[in-house]
């Protein structure tokens, strides 16, 4: 069994126990909330992704419905990496 942590990128490789963890929390809460919390979390840490995301979706718009769905698309994959690097992290200090 492969144990990397990063791609060739550098990029957290996220596991199984990590989907499993986002999965329980985080889909408890609405998606509107979600990306409200998401918008929020960019615009204090990530700005310029924020603005990337933004610009794609005022470029790139078919409707309300697929730039939600970009949204909630996206804010699934930040938290998981995100989260996946903060249990390296841990893993790295025991």
């Amino acid at each position: 069994m492969d144990n990397k942590k990063f791609t060739e990128d550098g990029l957290p490789i996220v596991s199984e126990k990590t989907v499993k963890a986002f999965s329980q929390v985080e889909m408890r809460e609405s998606v509107e909330k979600r990306i409200a919390d998401f918008s929020y979390r960019l615009r204090k840490e990530n700005p310029n992704l924020l603005r990337i995301i933004n610009e794609f979706l005022e470029s790139e718009t078919e409707s309300p419905d697929f730039n939600y769905g970009i949204m909630v698309g996206m804010q699934i994959l930040y938290e998981c990496l995100r989260k996946q690097s903060a249990s390296y992290k841990l893993e790295d200090k025991i």
